[in-house]
């Protein structure tokens, strides 16, 4: 995966225009293929209508909600990313999040107060904080139930920034204009990005292979930043950086293609080895693995979170961590196991999972209150 922001406009809730490109994602989107908006290219899906849901995040990773209330409609549909017997979270902001219906269309609420509103048979629509600022996103079409769909034409902030969007036949971005008259253009070449010019004038230039996948990216001082080679699976194998170092990447799949361990060699020979679980996520990192200078940290996650609740350091230090229901932090142990152990506690309100106390290991408390 290759990311690259071209705009980043502050506010309350800033503008981030960045691109998010996925090798094996032969779809084309807003930057042709395998390229499309990161920031506002979520969206919701469901393969049981009203019973579940997934939010689709733009790397494509989804996150999964169930249906927490009785019934089986729309209007009184609760859906929350929680722990239950069937089901499993993820250790993200949308641990304990719920989507609900608000006509003409879903609202999901993060547990800080932040909502995103997606539209009836219609994508994302608007960001919104607790404090009720507001980033909007303009559309090309309005559909029958008055929300946005089709290509992103604009984007506004909460105190007026923006950017505003035109598109080729293909429905491609080819330029991008920020309030202030700034202006970064696209070109495509067999309908992959192949040229960015920022407001400077600067060009980046993308190269692929004979199977579409991105082999090389140059920035605009001319420097070949990567260059990358692909296993048969699509995954990068060997890349090159600007300074001739070269990295190779073996991984090791299970018998459903999942990564279960990744061995990265730096340009000096030094192998890291990292170990993932069923779910994904690092449970092992070895790093120079099989020298004298080996050192290994482990992670033991919680099955049905993947919290981390315990990592034990190189020299065989454990720190243990405790989370309540929503995957707040609650204390962190040093030296856990031992006579020398020493813990930090965290309190939080309800609402807003905002921190109201902590407590060190000499049994000060912290207190911390919010308007």
């Amino acid at each position: 995966m290759h990311t690259h922001t071209d705009f980043y406009l502050p506010d309350v809730i800033p503008i981030e225009l960045t691109r998010n490109y996925r090798s094996n994602d032969t779809n084309s989107y807003a930057f042709g293929i395998g390229t499309k908006f990161d920031q506002f290219g979520m969206y919701l899906w469901s393969a049981a209508q009203f019973q579940e849901v997934d939010l689709v995040l733009p790397d494509g990773a989804k996150i999964h909600y169930i249906r927490t209330s009785p019934g089986t409609g729309f209007s009184d549909a609760i859906f929350e990313h929680k722990v239950t017997s069937t089901s499993s979270v993820t250790p993200t902001i949308y641990n304990g999040s719920k989507i609900t219906w608000l006509s003409p269309g879903w609202v999901l609420k993060l547990r800080d107060g932040t909502t995103y509103r997606f539209g009836e048979n219609a994508p994302l629509q608007w960001i919104e904080d607790r404090y009720g600022n507001r980033l909007t996103i303009q559309r090309a079409v309005t559909n029958s139930y008055g929300n946005g769909v089709g290509n992103i034409t604009g984007v506004t902030s909460p105190n007026g920034r923006s950017i505003n969007f035109t598109y080729d036949a293909s429905n491609r971005v080819i330029s991008a204009q920020d309030n202030l008259g700034r202006t970064v253009t696209y070109a495509y070449t067999a309908g992959r990005l192949s040229q960015v010019t920022n407001p400077e004038g600067g060009i980046s230039s993308y190269a692929y292979d004979s199977a579409g996948r991105m082999t090389s990216y140059a920035s605009p001082r001319s420097i070949v930043e990567f260059v990358n080679v692909y296993d048969i699976n699509n995954r990068v194998s060997r890349q090159t950086l600007p300074d001739g170092g070269v990295f190779t990447f073996n991984y090791t799949l299970d018998i459903n293609g999942k990564i279960t361990r990744t061995e990265v060699t730096d340009p000096r020979g030094f192998v890291r080895r990292i170990d993932f679980n069923t779910s994904g996520y690092i449970v092992s990192n070895t790093f120079a693995l099989g020298r004298s200078e080996q050192q290994i940290t482990t992670f033991v996650r919680d099955a049905g979170t993947n919290d981390i609740l315990s990592a034990t350091d190189p020299l065989g230090r454990t720190t243990t961590y405790a989370y309540d229901a929503v995957g707040n932090l609650l204390s962190t142990t040093r030296l856990a196991g031992t006579a020398n152990a020493v813990t930090t506690r965290y309190t939080y309100e309800p609402t807003y999972s905002q921190i109201t106390s902590i407590t060190d290991p000499l049994n000060h408390t912290t207190t911390l209150g919010y308007d």
